[in-house]
Parts: structure tokens; sequence; C-alpha cells
């Protein structure tokens, strides 16, 4: 049986007027916050937050930044800002060279059972040519 793989599944779909859903989502929620603003808000004040919200909605439908979706670069930057920037580093010591000899002894035991295996398949071949020797009578 064939089957008809999907060459292109990380490009979104257009729904309407070449936007995908999200991008059409991030209009209607602008127009939203517009349409209230509208209501509320004298028209000077209005049009200055036409501009702010329009552009809003403009960079987290089409911009990128570095790849990613603005509004993932923006929570990013957040956290970013957010947290401490001071690091502590402790060198702990005894933990180090219980894993060195850790290792050591993992390395040992794996190289003996490597060594008692070859053993063993040597030992097989052997076998295996004294049957093969005793049955033919060269």
């Amino acid at each position: 049986m064939r089957f008809n793989v999907p060459q292109f599944i990380s490009i979104e779909d257009k729904i309407a007027f070449q936007l995908t859903a999200k991008q059409l989502g991030w209009f209607a929620l602008g127009g939203v916050i517009l349409f209230f603003i509208w209501q509320v808000a004298i028209p000077a004040i209005f049009f200055v937050w036409v501009f702010i919200i329009g552009a809003l909605a403009l960079a987290f439908a089409f911009v990128k930044p570095y790849g990613i979706p603005f509004l993932s670069f923006l929570v990013s930057n957040a956290k970013y800002l957010i947290r401490p920037k001071v690091l502590v580093w402790e060198r702990k010591v005894k933990e180090q060279k219980d894993q060195k000899a850790k290792h050591k002894t993992s390395t040992r035991k794996k190289a003996g059972i490597d060594r008692f295996m070859k053993e063993k398949e040597l030992k097989k071949v052997d076998d295996f040519a004294s049957v093969l020797d005793k049955q033919s009578k060269i």
C-alpha cells in the first residue's frame, strides 16, 4: 500500500487573506481592545492607542526574532530580567573523587568481561576445529 506523506508539516495553513489562524487571532484581539478603548476614551487618546495596539498586533502576528514567535521572545526577556544574575560555584571535591573511582572500577570490570568473552570464543573455535579434525580422515 502506498500513502501520501505530507511534505510541508511545519508550514501553517492560510485561512483568510493569506493569514494563519494565529495571525488572525492577534488582529482580532487588537480589534477588540481598540473597540473597548473607542467606547471609553476621547478621540485624541484613541488614535494614540490605535498606533500602539496596531503596532503590537503587527509585531505579534509577523515578527519572529531569532526564529521564535514574538510572544515567546518577550516572555524569555522578561524571565531574564526577573531572575537573579549572580551564580555561585561551589567545588565538590568528594563527589569528583568518588566518580573517578567508580569510573575506574567500571572500566576494569568491563575489560575483565571482554577478556573472558574473547577467551570463551577462542575456546569454542578450538573445540569446533578439533571436532572437524576428528571427523575428517585426512
